[in-house]
């Protein structure tokens, strides 16, 4: 009798168990059913197979509208895989309107319009603009900095802006500058590290020391011409000169000049943020 009593009871074990798992199942199967159903309602924007064993701990609304948000922010990029300029979108409207540019360059710093390489004559975006560093990590760039100032004084500001190769060591330069309209760039060599000055001139220390205070004095179609305002040359003794407008001058009057240049006002560059 003990015997019948508890074969009954564990059959009635069995039964029970078997029911739960069931209806556990069935259950989590519906779940299921509706993760899914809301994520195809979603643009199928989760993808995913649930096995995690805590099912009901994981807040899949949330997933699927943080998941529906980058999809939105990817969607609207605008700069396809050519580009090469990676923080091109420090301009806005906002910063570009306060810098007393033109508009055709302001439209050029936004990207809403080309620019002629005058290298090259090739037209590109801003954010496609490449040039070739040293060595052979000639790959993205960064703007460092820029500037804006009238180089040719010609009464129409241009816009310099300083890029960093992709071991954040800027050589290079670039110029943007407008003519009848159409905007221009020109490659400035920045290895020198020159003084820009408010009206436009540049001072540079090309040797220990040697100096060279100079200014462009027109854009042309492929290049820029520049002008020697001074120089001094006191490396060699037998080539030793000093000049200053065409005229040469002793070294005392030389660094007379050198000392008031160095004080005269420099442009104000803007740190770019990437």
């Amino acid at each position: 009798m003990r015997a019948k009593t508890w074969s009954v009871i564990c059959l009635v074990a069995i039964f029970l168990g078997c029911s739960a798992c069931y209806s556990s199942d069935k259950e989590t199967d519906i779940q299921i059913d509706e993760i899914e159903e809301d994520a195809s309602s979603n643009n199928d924007v989760v993808n995913k197979v649930i096995t995690s064993e805590s099912i009901n701990s994981i807040d899949y609304e949330k997933v699927i509208s943080d998941s529906g948000e980058q999809q939105d922010e990817e969607s609207n990029d605008v700069y396809p895989e050519d580009e090469r300029i990676l923080n091109t979108s420090i301009f806005d409207r906002e910063t570009v309107d306060s810098l007393g540019l033109s508009e055709s360059i302001n439209s050029v710093l936004l990207n809403e319009e080309m620019f002629t390489v005058s290298e090259t004559q090739e037209k590109v975006y801003l954010y496609q603009y490449y040039i070739p560093m040293s060595g052979s990590y000639e790959n993205d760039m960064l703007i460092e900095r820029y500037t804006v100032v009238d180089f040719d004084d010609d009464g129409i500001m241009e816009i310099f802006l300083l890029l960093n190769n992709s071991f954040g060591y800027a050589e290079r330069a670039i110029i943007l500058h407008e003519k009848n309209g159409e905007v221009y760039s020109y490659v400035f060599l920045y290895g020198k590290m020159p003084s820009i000055y408010t009206d436009g001139s540049f001072l540079e220390f090309p040797g220990a020391n040697s100096s060279v205070h100079y200014r462009i004095v027109e854009f042309g179609k492929d290049s820029f011409e520049t002008e020697y305002i001074a120089e001094g040359n006191p490396i060699f003794p037998s080539d030793t000169y000093y000049y200053i407008k065409g005229q040469y001058v002793s070294e005392e009057e030389y660094d007379e000049y050198l000392k008031n240049l160095m004080r005269a006002e420099k442009v104000t560059f803007f740190i770019a943020n990437p």
